[in-house]
């Protein structure tokens, strides 16, 4: 039988990557992240497949284990990389059907939260610091994405600016800088908004990873190059 490749991107084994989630090998209620930090994620009806895990856009999503201040996903001054494999049953119409693809935090309150979103009847990905009593967005250029097709995005937050990166493409954005997002307690969720009801994601995710620092554009271009045979 022939040896079956795994291969990933060097940064991951590194101390910078405080969570890798290879969606398509973990199987199971409950799973234990594949990075050094080994979270503990709990399933809420995802369903699991070869490529990764799919989630039905009303009530399906991943919770870590991580709800205290000092987890070490708890971004408030440092930068950081959000990296995700997706591939989208739908395209969002609206506002309503926009989907969640990393949050920590709390609307209006603190935290982040990253994903595809409808604004205004364009598509675009979206990069929310929050800080209390305002949500401060970042979005990308106006996208022509199709359904069923899969996409690698990375989110980088360097000081001030944002950039997106999709399948290893930089993209123009809406060019605000961010404040610090605001320290948070609440745990992280992949695939809906924190109050576990809002802007489901509906879709296949392949992986997640989040790194504590801004990846360059060439460590970007390597992630997509090194796992798109997957998708």
């Amino acid at each position: 039988m022939p040896r079956v490749k795994h291969e990933i991107p060097s940064f991951v084994y590194d101390p910078s990557c405080v969570l890798y989630v290879p969606l398509w090998k973990r199987d199971g209620a409950t799973f234990i992240s594949d990075d050094a930090f080994g979270h503990t994620l709990t399933v809420t009806g995802s369903t699991w497949g070869i490529q990764g895990r799919t989630f039905n856009g009303t009530d399906d999503y991943l919770t870590l284990d991580d709800t205290t201040a000092s987890s070490p996903l708890n971004f408030t001054t440092s930068n950081f990389t959000i990296l995700a494999w997706v591939n989208f049953t739908t395209i969002p119409i609206s506002d309503a059907s926009s989907h969640v693809v990393l949050m920590r935090g709390v609307w209006v309150t603190s935290g982040y939260m990253v994903g595809l979103f409808n604004v205004a009847g364009v598509v675009r990905w979206r990069l929310i610091s929050i800080q209390a009593a305002a949500n401060q967005d970042v979005y990308s250029e106006a996208l022509t994405l199709s359904a069923s097709t899969w996409y690698h995005i990375a989110f980088i937050r360097n000081g001030i600016n944002i950039t997106f990166i999709q399948n290893g493409t930089t993209l123009a954005n809406t060019g605000v800088t961010i404040l610090d997002p605001v320290s948070i307690a609440t745990a992280t969720r992949i695939g809906i908004l924190a109050n576990d009801i809002s802007y489901p994601f509906k879709g296949i995710m392949g992986e997640i990873q989040v790194i504590n620092r801004a990846l360059t554009t060439a460590e970007v271009k390597q992630s997509y190059q090194v796992t798109k045979w997957r998708y």
